[in-house]
């Protein structure tokens, strides 16, 4: 396809990309995680405690309410349009010539970030990360103002309202700082590059501050406290920090096994070492220094800002500049005169890893929800066997059931795994969110109490899904396959 047709067509194609990315979330009507919570309460004040307050207003803004009932499908639309018009402004900002087929190529790598998918799964906080990527987005490529003041002035007011957003945006916010950098290099003179950088570090810094002086020490309480704090600066600091990169390059690592991005990786690899030789060879240096300047900050992309901090959490959400590190290692080709058609893989391979990643996901979401709706059925039959008043208090002891569909897309795509993280019976806090937030339950939910049944139970309920017994007042429930009416060697695609 030639690059007039790309011109012609660009928008649209761009809007049909969108489209079917976002499909499966608009087909996704199931909570996720904290979606059980604030669809049956409504009640959005957690953010305030993660030091998100402009979270909360403007979610109640576009509600009209203090009280924020289920915004599906509304939600993902404006997120997903948002995102759309954001990241037309920033791949126009990146790619200034009438190149649409490069334009096109960096829109790609800007939408389809795997790392989004996490929070765009979210039927709340998928608006909240379309307006710190935006926010992100603007803060980079924001046109200079003459006033250098000013232009300070206006750029840390967007970072402060990304961080009082969505803190692990700033991951974002460094790695496109790389591609800016890389882009400039052509009119910009080393020094200068370096003074912008510097620029925008102090911005980063000096609102940080800000920020927790007049936000965080207001909101933060002992429970979240503990989860911001930085690494000690003492001896052990490197140790520690390289500890923590470890933690996010090994989420990197699940992503990479994927067949296509295997792909893409080797032929950016090949291209990109060759191109590095070809710029020492030559003796074009400058391109050597701005890669070298680029080096923290593309190591931040590809893990997390939050690598700074004690004790990091480590969830794929945080790592939100992926998609800088791959455009900025495309550009550095690009710009290097290297034009193979065989790079165009790698954005298709790309596009195509994340539309199978975001379906997974959604389908994930799916199995689960049908999951859970039977073991509640099993368990609101085990509390009619007891007698609904003798049962105050219910414990998960064992959560074993895994649905083979399941555990088939776990297989092929890793990377959910850690995503499902915190979905699961084991866990007392989703647990609660299930009985008495989803499904209204009222009942008391214990943490795990022991690894098996009480010893002297007597009285064993037994469905297809769960076993329990009651013990004093506490329901007692493993979950697993109990029927029993195959050998456990039996393949459900095998008729």
């Amino acid at each position: 396809m030639s690059i007039s047709i790309y011109k012609k067509h660009y928008v649209l194609l761009t809007s049909i990309i969108t489209f079917i990315y976002s499909i499966p979330f608009l087909l996704s009507p199931y909570d996720f995680v904290d979606d059980m919570y604030r669809a049956s309460n409504g009640d959005l004040f957690v953010w305030f405690l993660n030091v998100r307050p402009f979270s909360v207003w403007l979610i109640c803004l576009l509600n009209g309410s203090a009280i924020v009932p289920d915004p599906y499908p509304f939600s993902f639309i404006i997120a997903f349009l948002a995102l759309y018009l954001i990241f037309l402004y920033t791949t126009d900002k990146i790619i200034r010539s009438e190149n649409y087929l490069l334009k096109l190529t960096i829109f790609i790598f800007l939408l389809c970030n795997p790392f989004f998918l996490q929070n765009l799964s979210y039927k709340y906080d998928c608006i909240i990360m379309t307006c710190s990527v935006a926010l992100a987005c603007l803060f980079v490529f924001k046109e200079n103002n003459q006033n250098v003041c000013i232009d300070y002035i206006i750029r840390s007011c967007l970072l402060f309202s990304l961080y009082c957003f969505y803190q692990c945006a700033l991951t974002l916010v460094i790695g496109l700082l790389a591609v800016k950098l890389l882009n400039d290099s052509d009119q910009v003179a080393f020094s200068g590059l370096f003074r912008e950088l510097f620029l925008r570090l102090c911005n980063i810094l000096t609102t940080f501050f800000i920020y927790k002086i007049c936000v965080v020490n207001f909101l933060i309480t002992n429970d979240y406290g503990p989860l911001g704090k930085i690494i000690v600066l003492n001896e052990y600091i490197f140790i520690h920090l390289i500890e923590n990169i470890k933690i996010y390059l090994l989420l990197f690592l699940l992503y990479i096994q994927e067949n296509y991005i295997i792909v893409s990786l080797i032929i950016s690899s090949v291209f990109f070492l060759y191109t590095v030789i070809k710029d020492f060879l030559k003796k074009n240096y400058k391109r050597i220094y701005v890669l070298c300047l680029c080096f923290p900050l593309l190591l931040v992309a590809l893990t997390s800002s939050n690598i700074i901090l004690n004790i990091p959490s480590g969830n794929t959400r945080e790592m939100m500049g992926i998609s800088s590190f791959f455009i900025f290692i495309f550009l550095y080709v690009q710009k290097a005169g290297c034009h193979s058609k065989i790079m165009l893989l790698v954005p298709i391979c790309y596009l195509w890893t994340s539309l199978l990643l975001s379906s997974a996901l959604c389908n994930l979401k799916r199995i689960d929800h049908q999951k859970n709706a039977l073991i509640v059925q099993e368990i609101l039959q085990s509390i009619y066997h007891f007698g609904n008043k003798k049962v105050e208090g219910i414990t998960f002891i064992r959560d074993d059931l895994r649905f083979s569909s399941q555990q088939t897309i776990m297989k092929t795509h890793p990377l959910t795994r850690k995503i499902f993280d915190f979905v699961g019976l084991s866990n007392p806090w989703y647990v609660n969110g299930l009985l008495n937030g989803e499904y209204y339950m009222h009942k008391n939910v214990i943490g795990k109490a022991s690894p098996d049944f009480p010893k002297d139970a007597k009285d064993i309920f037994s469905g297809c899904y769960i076993q329990s017994t009651l013990y004093g007042v506490i329901l007692y429930v493993k979950t697993g396959s109990y029927c029993d009416s195959i050998t456990k060697n039996y393949n459900p695609g095998t008729f």
